[in-house]
C-alpha cells in the first residue's frame, strides 16, 4: 500500500506555505474553522489523482469532488492564495510503498495561470512522479 509520509502546499487557498511531516497510516487534522484542515484534504486529493485515482472509496469522482462540495463558481482564482495568480499552486507529498522498504518516492501537482490567454483559463502541468527504485 502506497502511504503519504509528508506533505507541502504552496500557494493554495487558505495556505500561503506549509509543510506537515511524520505522517502515518491514521493521522487527525484537528482545528479551528477555517484554519486550512479542508485545503489539507483537497491537496492530498490533488496528488493522489496525479497518481492515478479516479474515484473515491464511495465512488465518487475525484476531479469534481471539490468544486461541487465548495459550489464554486468557474473562476480558477480562487483556488489561489489571496487569490495572488502570480505565484504557481505547488503541492508536493512524499510517498512509500509500505510492502516494499527503500521504495520512497515524490508526487507533484502544480497549476500555474496562463498569462498568454488573458482569459483566466488554468493550465495543468503533468504530474512529476520519482522514485529510488528506478
Amino acid at each position: 500500500m502506497i502511504q503519504l509520509q509528508s506533505l507541502t502546499i504552496e500557494n493554495f487557498r487558505g495556505i500561503r506555505e506549509g509543510r506537515i511531516d511524520g505522517l502515518t497510516a491514521v493521522n487527525l487534522l484537528v482545528g479551528r474553522n477555517n484554519s486550512g484542515k479542508t485545503t489539507v484534504l483537497e491537496s492530498i486529493t490533488r496528488l493522489a489523482t496525479r497518481a492515478g485515482l479516479q474515484q473515491d472509496v464511495l465512488g465518487r469522482d475525484v476531479d469534481g469532488f471539490w468544486q461541487e462540495v465548495r459550489q464554486l463558481p468557474a473562476d480558477q482564482e480562487l483556488m489561489w492564495h489571496r487569490l495572488d495568480t502570480a505565484n504557481d499552486i505547488a503541492i508536493t507529498g512524499t510517498i512509500s510503498e509500505t510492502r516494499l522498504p527503500g521504495s520512497d518516492g515524490e508526487l507533484s501537482y502544480r497549476q500555474s495561470m496562463n498569462q498568454g490567454h488573458g482569459n483566466g483559463l488554468t493550465r495543468m502541468q503533468r504530474p512529476r512522479v520519482r522514485s529510488s527504485c528506478e
